[in-house]
C-alpha cells in the first residue's frame, strides 16, 4: 500500500467548517496506518498545542522503545569483538529503524486567507475574505514564520477574516511549503474561470 498523509485537515477550531476533535483525527489517522497528518485550520493555529501534545502522548511508548534500543546499541558497540556481536548490532539497528517508522508525525499548518489586493486595504467586498492557501511548516524556521504570518494576519490584516498577502508570504517564506488549497484558492478559482495563463502565473 502507498503511504498517504492528509495535508489539509480541519479540526473543531475551524468554526462552521470542522467538527472533529484533535484526538479523534489523530486516532483515526493512526488506525488507518498513516505516518502523520497536517492540521490546517481556517486562519488560525488554535489547535496546534493540543495537536502536538496529543501526538507526543501517542508517540510516548514508541519513543521509550527507541531510547532503550539506542542504549542497547551503544552498549553493544562498546563490547569487545565476539562471534555474534556484529549480528546483534545489525539486529538492534533493524529494531531501531522499525520503531522509528512507527513514530507519528504532526505537521503544523494553517489554511490562510490571502487578500486579493493587499492586507492593508479594507474597502468593502473586494477585500473581504480572500483566496485560500494551505501553508505548512517544513522545519523550526518555517514554524516561526508561520506563527508570524498568522499573527500578523490577525493583528494587521484582519478584515472580516484574518488575511495575509503575497508580500507577507514572500517576506516570511523560508521553511514553508505552500499548496493551492481548495476551490477557494487563487489557482483553482482562475482555472474554473478559464483564466489558465493567470493560473499558471
Amino acid at each position: 500500500m502507498i503511504d498517504f498523509v492528509h495535508l489539509h485537515v480541519h479540526t473543531q477550531y475551524s468554526l462552521l467548517d470542522g467538527q472533529a476533535s484533535v484526538s479523534a483525527l489523530v486516532d483515526k489517522a493512526i488506525a488507518d496506518g498513516m505516518k502523520g497528518i497536517a492540521v490546517t485550520d481556517h486562519g488560525s493555529m488554535f489547535a496546534i498545542k493540543e495537536f502536538c501534545n496529543y501526538v507526543n502522548k501517542k508517540n510516548g511508548p514508541v519513543n521509550g522503545e527507541i531510547k532503550d534500543l539506542k542504549k542497547q546499541l551503544a552498549l553493544l558497540e562498546k563490547e569487545e569483538d565476539s562471534v555474534d556481536r556484529q549480528e546483534r548490532i545489525a539486529e538492534c539497528k533493524a529494531k531501531l529503524e522499525e520503531a522509528k517508522s512507527r513514530i507519528f508525525k504532526p505537521i503544523i499548518g494553517c489554511e490562510m486567507y490571502v487578500a486579493r489586493r493587499s492586507m492593508d486595504k479594507k474597502e468593502g467586498k473586494p477585500d473581504q475574505s480572500g483566496y485560500h492557501l494551505v501553508v505548512l511548516a517544513k522545519n523550526k524556521v518555517g514554524y516561526h514564520n508561520l506563527i508570524k504570518l498568522v499573527s500578523r494576519a490577525w493583528t494587521e490584516g484582519y478584515y472580516m477574516r484574518p488575511r495575509t498577502d503575497r508580500s507577507e508570504l514572500e517576506k516570511y517564506h523560508e521553511g514553508l511549503i505552500v499548496s493551492t488549497a481548495c476551490l477557494g484558492g487563487e489557482v483553482p478559482k482562475k482555472i474554473t474561470q478559464g483564466l489558465y495563463e493567470d493560473a499558471e502565473e
